[in-house]
């Protein structure tokens, strides 16, 4: 007897009659535009997309943001009420079109964890303060085809810096880290624009990331967007009050033990060379750094700063620790040894240049 395929009854329930927690649980499955839509064409639900849920929302992203990025970013959430010149429906209105702008730029705005530990230099320009995005920073782009069409590290850096201000020794004054498409530099004119390449450049051929592109400035290229940030904060950071600790080891000793190890880390990657420079003996550079904390947990900040070039009298490479631990400096030893290898890591501290930052660099000791 043949066997009788039996359909399974279905019910549908009217979407309506749905139970409220049933349907908070489908919420979290949609992204900010969808919520946003559901918001206004059901009546039924609309409520429970308010000002509460959007927060609760938020405050998810937030959390998980601020976590990624080492608890050097503050985000406030929008807050009822608003002034009370305001009506209830006007301000809950605003505050609901602030928390929906606020998830749609983070949801859409892609890694930002690259920023990690350019944020933790950051915080410690900022005198152990953390980077705080208000309502300028997330109204930095008039309008989303403009915050779609940057890539992702651009506009990622836009918002970060929109409202941070850091000492710029040059100048003897706090500026913010940009002025328009212009990123803070230690020059007197502190501000440059960078040039975001569309391709690949012929330094970097391979590896091309179009989220965080190659970009050039001063007819220096670096590898990627976030990179150029990184070197020119450290620039500024050379040139901070209060003290900074720095060892500075030149070598031109190209058969030595620690000259190779030197050559060996650069190998691994650059991540800014110049163009060749017109005129004295057409030096040609290549830099790279490592970050010697891992955090503002560690109190203070330290990284390497690694320079190869070549000139008529040869190869060179400099290496320069700076950082800002008080002596004896025994982390950023026992760090500057576990990264670089104990006979690079001597050469280094024992025999480099010591300097402490004061308006221009004075040597000591």
């Amino acid at each position: 007897m043949a066997a009788v395929a039996m359909s399974p009854m279905r019910t549908t329930l009217p979407y309506d009659s749905l139970p409220e927690d049933l349907v908070t649980m489908m919420l979290a499955f949609l992204d900010v535009d969808s919520l946003m839509r559901t918001r206004k064409t059901d009546r039924h639900h609309r409520m429970l997309l308010g000002v509460a849920y959007l927060q609760l929302r938020l405050s998810l992203v937030v959390s998980s943001l601020t976590l990624a990025l080492g608890h050097t970013l503050d985000i406030p959430l929008p807050q009822l009420p608003l002034p009370l010149a305001l009506s209830a429906v006007s301000a809950t209105t605003m505050v609901i079109r602030g928390l929906a702008r606020r998830l749609w730029m983070l949801e859409k705005g892609g890694r930002w964890a690259r920023w990690k530990a350019i944020l933790e230099m950051v915080f410690f320009m900022r005198g152990r303060k953390v980077v705080v995005l208000g309502d300028e920073s997330f109204g930095v782009f008039s309008r989303r085809e403009a915050f779609l069409r940057a890539p992702e590290a651009v506009r990622q850096w836009k918002m970060l810096s929109r409202e941070t201000c850091v000492y710029h020794a040059t100048s003897d004054s706090t500026r913010p880290l940009m002025s328009g498409d212009g990123i803070m530099r230690f020059y007197t004119d502190p501000y440059r624009q960078p040039t975001v390449r569309a391709t690949a450049s012929p330094m970097f051929p391979c590896g091309f990331d179009r989220t965080d592109p190659t970009s050039e400035i001063d007819g220096r290229t670096y590898v990627t967007y976030s990179n150029l940030i990184a070197f020119n904060l450290m620039l500024c950071i050379m040139r901070l009050r209060p003290a900074v600790y720095r060892h500075q080891w030149t070598t031109t000793a190209t058969e030595s033990a620690a000259f190779q190890r030197a050559t060996t880390m650069m190998r691994e990657g650059f991540e800014s060379t110049d163009t060749l420079l017109p005129g004295v003996h057409q030096i040609s550079y290549n830099m790279k750094r490592v970050m010697l904390t891992n955090g503002i947990e560690d109190g203070f900040m330290a990284f390497v700063q690694m320079m190869q070039w070549t000139s008529m009298i040869g190869r060179s490479i400099q290496v320069d620790v700076l950082t800002s631990e008080g002596a004896p400096y025994a982390v950023t030893r026992g760090r500057l040894d576990r990264v670089m290898g104990d006979v690079l890591g001597d050469e280094v501290w024992v025999k480099g240049k010591k300097y402490r930052e004061r308006r221009f660099w004075e040597e000591v000791g």
